[in-house]
């Protein structure tokens, strides 16, 4: 119980600073939220871009090729799992 009321003040006392907030910038507090919301993300993605960890969406990805080069045994091992899978849905 103390939890869940940790949790309900915390909320309240959060949507009353975005309450004053948005009061403040003359905007409701679904467009302060979504404004927020977009600029954090965009910081998330500049950071990503900046550390390297950015994906790139222009890669395209051969599923043809392996991932990982398997031994005969781990390859036999794997099938055996994936049929024994398959085998219990049935």
């Amino acid at each position: 119980m103390a939890k869940i009321t940790k949790s309900i003040r915390l909320g309240l006392t959060l949507l009353g600073q975005v309450r004053n907030e948005a009061k403040r910038q003359n905007i409701s507090i679904v467009e302060l939220i979504r404004i927020a919301v977009e600029r954090h993300l965009g910081e998330l993605n500049q950071r990503r871009v900046a550390t390297g960890y950015a994906e790139d969406r222009s890669k395209k990805i051969d599923l043809s090729k392996p991932v990982v080069s398997w031994t005969r045994a781990e390859k036999e091992f794997a099938d055996r799992v994936i049929q024994q899978h398959f085998d219990e849905d049935r």
